[in-house]
Order: C-alpha cells, then structure tokens, then sequence
C-alpha cells in the first residue's frame, strides 16, 4: 500500500468509522488535532525510513 494511502486510513478513514469525521481525521480549522513532529521527511526518504523515525514533539487537542 502506498504510504499516502496508509497515512489516509489512519487518520481521515478511522474518524469517518469512529463517527468523528465531523470533528477530527484532517487538519480543517475548529477540528480537534493531536499532531506529531517528526525529525525526518519519510515521503522524501522513502516507507523504510518509518522504522528511524522518532517523535520530536506531540501535542493534543
């Protein structure tokens, strides 16, 4: 599965099966976001840099 693809069915996919796309899945102004910053571009480095990569930064809500 193309990354992209997964990155989709995480996030935008599992709020419409969960009943919240209405409040959270995208980033959309007024929704509730839990974001992640990564210290690296795993699009640029290709799916097998996911297994380096490492969280720098969480915040929710």
């Amino acid at each position: 599965m193309p990354l992209e693809e997964a990155i989709l069915h995480a996030t935008r996919e599992s709020a419409w099966a969960a009943w919240l796309d209405h409040v959270t899945g995208v980033l959309k102004s007024g929704f509730a976001a839990d974001i992640v910053v990564l210290d690296r571009d795993f699009f640029a480095q290709g799916p097998a840099s996911l297994l380096k990569t490492t969280a720098q930064l969480t915040m929710m809500n």
